[in-house]
């Protein structure tokens, strides 16, 4: 979405949303690149990793890149509009990693689950739940505005 925000900026908005309050997971690329090559170290064979992320909301990173961008390419922050679309069909308010039934066969490391994991028969099962970018630590307009920065190309 934020190629396509960063478009709708330089064009001078809208920046169309589905919904403000709508969550999703993001990563760094280097954080992403970290956990991968953790994940490689440590498999046995069959896992499935699921990385433990910040999340953030849709209307949040919205707001940061049109304060970041407008200025860069002419516009002044004010004069960019979010115009809400509505969710489409089928597509959720938060955004789901883990279901209840892989939760029941994960074991919790500090920034990854590991589901269905070979050669541990001491994997504690969790209890029961979820893991939803609802659930996970929602990042503040400032951690938005710091990711936006580092991963955004200079204006053309």
């Amino acid at each position: 979405v934020v190629p396509l925000f960063r478009e709708q900026v330089i064009k001078g908005g809208p920046v169309t949303i589905t919904d403000p309050y709508m969550t999703r997971f993001v990563m760094s690329i280097s954080r992403a690149v970290d956990l991968v090559l953790k994940a490689a170290e440590i498999a046995h064979g069959g896992e499935i990793f699921i990385f433990k992320m910040p999340a953030l909301r849709i209307g949040d990173l919205a707001e940061v890149i049109i304060e970041e961008l407008a200025p860069k390419y002419g516009h002044t922050p004010a004069s960019i509009k979010v115009e809400v679309t509505g969710k489409k069909a089928g597509e959720k308010d938060n955004e789901e990693l883990l279901t209840e039934d892989e939760f029941m066969n994960a074991r919790e490391t500090q920034d990854m689950f590991i589901v269905n994991e070979v050669g541990n028969q001491k994997n504690k099962k969790l209890p029961s739940k979820r893991y939803t970018s609802e659930q996970g630590v929602l990042l503040t307009k400032e951690e938005i505005r710091e990711m936006v920065r580092e991963s955004l190309p200079q204006p053309l």
